[in-house]
């Protein structure tokens, strides 16, 4: 185990490292370019210096499926990826707003036409119906 006093995080994008990311998208089954990697400065306990590189740490969240919402497993799969694709144009077309309109995109690949469509890279990485129960009530 390692133990490290953080001082600072952030995160970059990266090419998949063979054996450590994923390199197939589990939703999709397309290649995946890009993956997030979390960046952690710190120190040691024996105040050494490092720098840790955390792989597979993609972001989530997550919402309530309510019983009004498709119950059988097919249907349920088909709302999830309607729900992707909405997601997918979303968070698209608001990167294209500001600093990612000028770089042509977050990946600073030409967005052309300004069409949330022309990019080839997926914004959302996995989808999954899960059964939880409140924490807090």
């Amino acid at each position: 185990m390692i133990a490290l006093r953080i001082v600072e995080i952030d995160s970059y994008m990266a090419p998949p490292l063979l054996d450590m990311d994923v390199g197939v998208s589990p939703l999709e089954g397309t290649v995946i370019n890009l993956v997030p990697v979390v960046r952690i400065f710190g120190a040691t306990p024996a105040g050494q210096k490092a720098c840790l590189h955390l792989h597979k740490a993609f972001p989530y969240f997550y919402f309530p499926y309510d019983e009004d919402l498709p119950s059988a497993p097919n249907e349920a799969m088909a709302f999830l990826r309607k729900l992707v694709g909405a997601l997918e144009v979303a968070m698209k077309m608001s990167s294209m707003g500001g600093a990612g309109a000028a770089a042509g995109g977050p990946d600073g690949q030409a967005a052309a036409g300004g069409s949330a469509k022309a990019w080839k890279r997926q914004i959302v990485h996995n989808v999954q119906l899960v059964r939880a129960r409140p924490l807090y009530g």
